[in-house]
């Protein structure tokens, strides 16, 4: 009788060991979320970081005012003029024009050793207000790539 007994409490600690082990791991991938969180809102100025690409959803209408008919378009976001300076360089890399108050900030550079990246900061410094919010509008071709997005003043 006296193994059955032992067998049993071996049995509850393995159990509530495993369980104790799981919830830890568990609260320790929060943790750490919420540390990124405040790290980008130190380091960047934005309340999520900048290469979060969460969001709402967000509903798809037909383009308007675009003679293209192949061209979709999303429902307008509000973005920081320091979220818009932030995400430049992700926008850039997915080949997405910027447009900001009708100026193109990601244009072709002038010579061999410019930097677009570069230049598209530079140029973004002078047309935009880091303090502002300013609505988006996405621009989508018919396969659903993002190839244009369109920030105007609130």
């Amino acid at each position: 009788m006296f193994n059955h007994v032992k067998s049993l409490v071996w049995l509850l600690f393995s159990v509530s060991s495993f369980l104790a082990a799981t919830l830890f791991t568990l609260d320790i991938g929060v943790e750490q979320n919420v540390a990124y969180d405040a790290v980008a809102e130190q380091l960047h100025g934005v309340r999520r970081s900048v290469y979060a690409h969460e969001g709402g959803m967000l509903a798809r209408d037909t383009a308007a005012g675009i003679r293209d008919d192949n061209l979709l378009e999303l429902a307008s976001e509000t973005f920081s003029g320091n979220e818009i300076l932030h995400r430049l360089p992700d926008w850039i890399d997915l080949g997405v024009i910027v447009v900001v108050d009708g100026e193109i900030l990601n244009d072709t550079p002038t010579s061999p050793l410019q930097d677009v990246l570069e230049q598209s900061r530079k140029r973004a410094l002078q047309v935009l207000n880091l303090r502002i919010d300013y609505q988006t509008q996405h621009v989508y071709d018919s396969k659903g790539k993002e190839i244009r997005i369109i920030f105007s003043r609130k």
